[in-house]
């Protein structure tokens, strides 16, 4: 799905909150007068949204944040990385993410989370406190005199295993001492911080729920769009018989003629031709160049067994000293004319010796380069055709989303630029 919501989301405490969603004309701007849903779709960003974003920032990154003003493409690019963070997000609610017990209680942590997290910076910063360091070990251990917080813990903790499993963790769902120790404690502080909360709603300073809110809906975004693209995953793979076909109808893809070139080299290096002169004149291997620009005739000296690409070395070390392999041998870089030069064995680091050889090759390289990343290294040809059409199978897709998923989005604000100074010396028109 690309980078997300991009400097923003990077500038949002990765942690959750309490009063949130969105309000009644589904703005993500909202009022801490009812409690929302757990998720509401965005369908309208406005310019306060973009204020409250800007102004946080402007006080966590001011590179960002001055970039962000002075340079048009970079606020259209934030502009459409949140745009297709709210609707990815929205895409999920309709596939049935929201069905799912796991997900709405690890949106529910969010919410808690952030507000938690928000509210103890906000009682902190006049003493300077570390994180979660309000809520001393005495309320923790009072808060679990109550049986169903224990319960609630317990319940918080499957859905952090569950959602680990989920993403690729271990398999085991259970939590090593250590873990279930820390997730004991961050529960209770951040229920106690979110509880305090709402005691001293009142007081708190004006705009903290919509500030925070506005918070959490992004997070709780970014968690509903991973699990929409992880969906929709199936959408944008590429078979192989695609990548086939593709290249079948693309010549400029395939590999023939760099193959017969590999091949005319080969007949020549066996007619008795000097290898090393045929390597520095014809190889596209840049490891034959030097810094110094001198070539060394394709020659790799001392190569541990196991360095080399498997094929590479099947080939050269099946043949005997001095002699050329008869046939090409291909790799993702492309055919490969190999001279074994020799075998030796040489003392391994751990003690027992090692087999080690020196080979020449002359490579014809397949590669291909994006031609919108002119600095970019050569890929195989197969591997560049199933980038290309991921990537428009991607676009296809979000393409889709954005259309059935529609967010109408402000332009973020830009505050007027200074009027120059008059330098020195200099008078004003018609003075």
């Amino acid at each position: 799905m690309g980078r997300i919501a991009g400097h923003f989301l990077m500038a949002i405490t990765a942690i959750t909150l309490l009063f949130g969603g969105s309000s009644g004309q589904g703005s993500a701007t909202n009022s801490a007068a009812a409690k929302a849903p757990v998720y509401e779709c965005v369908t309208r960003f406005e310019t306060e949204d973009w204020q409250l974003l800007t102004a946080d920032l402007k006080a966590a990154s001011p590179d960002s944040f001055k970039k962000l003003n002075s340079d048009p493409e970079f606020r259209s690019n934030q502009v459409e990385s949140l745009r297709e963070l709210f609707a990815y997000a929205c895409q999920a609610v309709k596939d049935g993410a929201l069905n799912d017990p796991v997900n709405i209680g690890e949106l529910e942590s969010i919410r808690n989370e952030v507000v938690a997290i928000e509210f103890e910076e906000l009682i902190n910063k006049p003493l300077k406190k570390e994180l979660l360091t309000s809520v001393s070990n005495v309320r923790v251990e009072s808060f679990y005199k109550e049986p169903e917080n224990e319960a609630r813990f317990e319940d918080f903790l499957k859905i952090k295993l569950e959602l680990r499993r989920r993403n690729g963790g271990a398999e085991s769902m259970k939590a090593t001492d250590e873990e279930r120790s820390l997730a004991r404690t961050m529960f209770a502080k951040f229920s106690l911080l979110v509880a305090d909360s709402k005691l001293r709603a009142t007081k708190l300073e004006p705009g903290f729920f919509t500030r925070v809110g506005l918070k959490v809906k992004l997070q709780q975004a970014q968690f509903l769009a991973k699990i929409a693209a992880e969906k929709n995953a199936a959408a944008v793979m590429v078979s192989d018989d695609e990548v086939s076909d593709y290249i079948r109808k693309h010549p400029e893809f395939g590999t023939e003629k760099k193959k017969a070139e590999a091949e005319a080299l080969l007949a020549r290096a066996i007619a008795g031709e000097d290898f090393a002169k045929l390597a520095d004149e014809f190889s596209d291997d840049s490891g034959n160049v030097a810094e110094d620009g001198t070539k060394s005739g394709g020659l790799y000296r001392d190569v541990p067994e196991g360095r080399m690409l498997s094929a590479f070395e099947k080939a050269a070390l099946a043949l005997r000293p001095g002699t050329i392999s008869p046939q090409l041998t291909e790799t993702d870089f492309g055919y490969h004319v190999i001279k074994l030069e020799k075998k030796s064995g040489r003392a391994g680091s751990d003690g027992p010796d090692k087999l080690a050889y020196d080979v020449r090759h002359i490579l014809i390289s397949t590669g291909v380069k994006d031609p919108a990343d002119p600095d970019g290294r050569e890929v195989p040809p197969r591997q560049f055709v199933r980038t290309k059409l991921e990537n428009e199978k991607e676009e296809v897709l979000k393409s889709k989303i954005l259309r059935e998923n529609p967010v109408v989005m402000a332009d973020i604000p830009v505050p007027p630029a200074a009027p120059a100074k008059p330098r020195p010396g200099t008078r004003k028109p018609g003075n």
